[in-house]
């Protein structure tokens, strides 16, 4: 088995509390999806893939260069939600590499997600095959990104609603591992979101 993993970063939704990609949103001078792109690159080294997903907003994002090295899958089936993305990218994936060891699901909206962080993720996840890992926010909140080894493919593989990797992590939480990074607990779901994360580090992001 190959020792590599996989990021999947998803970049298909809709963002309809948006109005337009919010994987394009200004994040301190680049696009989003690239910046966490490059965090993900970091993170997998050279041994690893870093696969974004996209759909609602394809040829929007693809029309923005990014890292040359991301490999990008469009996802036809986008709109059922971030499970059939998830299927998707890692169907992908193994296409590319049949023996890869773990995945780490990473939402394109968490911008201060570490490469630390996602290589922790990766490490865990790939150490063990049935290891599950989320992310643990503090104040009982957890969530992605989140690790799945290689015991996990084929459930990730059938996904196809809302719930994403959630639904696998609660099928088998005796097996998951929460890695504290609070950090993450910040996505953009929508401008508000954006304003309290500008107001949380003090200063503008573009």
């Amino acid at each position: 088995m190959s020792a590599g993993g996989v990021i999947l970063l998803l970049a298909a939704g809709a963002s309809s509390r948006w109005g337009r990609p919010k994987a394009l949103l200004d994040w301190r001078g680049t696009p989003l999806v690239h910046h966490l792109a490059r965090v993900a690159l970091e993170a997998v080294g050279s041994g690893g893939r870093v696969v974004r997903v996209l759909g609602a907003h394809a040829a929007a994002i693809g029309a923005v260069p990014g890292p040359a090295e991301v490999a990008d899958v469009f996802n036809p089936d986008w709109s059922l939600g971030m499970g059939a993305s998830i299927a998707c990218g890692l169907r992908a994936a193994l296409a590319r590499d049949p023996g890869l060891a773990a995945a780490v699901v990473l939402p394109c909206d968490q911008p201060l997600v570490s490469a630390a962080h996602l290589r922790l993720c990766l490490a865990t996840a790939r150490g063990v095959s049935q290891a599950l890992v989320n992310t643990d926010y503090g104040d009982g909140q957890a969530g992605p990104p989140a690790g799945f080894g290689s015991a996990y493919f084929a459930e990730l593989l059938a996904l196809s609603g809302d719930e994403g990797g959630r639904v696998v992590l609660r099928r088998h939480h005796e097996h998951l591992i929460s890695l504290p990074a609070p950090e993450c607990r910040w996505d953009l779901d929508s401008a508000s979101e954006l304003e309290k994360l500008t107001n949380h580090l003090g200063f503008p992001l573009s």
